[in-house]
């Protein structure tokens, strides 16, 4: 796609954007429901392009705390659900996953397994601050299920981490980070935007 094309699939996305039904943000957390493709620079959401139109399976948003992934994962989720309105809702409803939900899931071995498989089984999801929480040798196995899983059976998964890949590949699964480097990884940066810097 040239990069006019590119321009006006995104002016035309984010015209549609701010329209999209309420019902298909119910797992975005409240914080980040606002936020669309609009509010990132044009460079950033031209190359998450090809990811929205399902032609790249792995998204790895890296970056420092503030670095704006949570947000740009969320806008992200709300294109790739706007794109594909020629399927029902309840398959474009792809799953927001804060590390925190995942964890507190996951640690419990007994009941925590019917819901793994839901995550696995999405049409997208979206595993927020991964790395955020204390790594056990059973968590991170269970990550590594999710992300091995989704990875073997080309499902589109967006990542978002604190760590680089090396510093993820030692602090979660040199497995993982494998996979993750196989699809698109992007750098937000280090610089915190929470305190108002430029964009």
């Amino acid at each position: 796609m040239g990069r006019e094309m590119i321009s006006e699939y995104l002016e035309a996305l984010a015209a549609r954007l701010g329209g999209c039904r309420s019902d298909y943000t119910f797992s975005i957390p409240k914080r980040y429901l606002q936020y669309t493709l609009r509010d990132f620079p044009l460079r950033l959401c031209e190359s998450v392009l090809e990811f929205i139109g399902g032609e790249i399976d792995t998204l790895c948003l890296l970056g420092k705390t503030g670095s704006r992934k949570t947000m740009f994962a969320a806008a992200i989720l709300r294109a790739w659900r706007w794109a594909r309105p020629q399927y029902p809702e309840d398959w474009r409803n792809g799953i927001f996953l804060p590390a925190y939900t995942a964890a507190d899931v996951l640690r419990n071995m007994d009941t925590g397994q019917e819901t793994r498989q839901e995550w696995a089984n999405a049409p997208l999801l979206v595993l927020d601050d991964v790395g955020a929480s204390r790594s056990t040798p059973h968590l991170a196995e269970q990550l590594l299920f999710l992300i091995e899983r989704r990875y073997d059976n080309q499902q589109q998964t967006v990542i978002t981490t604190n760590f680089t890949l090396t510093e993820f590949a030692n602090a979660v699964d040199p497995r993982a980070a494998s996979r993750m480097q196989d699809g698109l990884v992007l750098d937000l940066g280090d610089v915190d935007r929470r305190g108002g810097e430029p964009r």
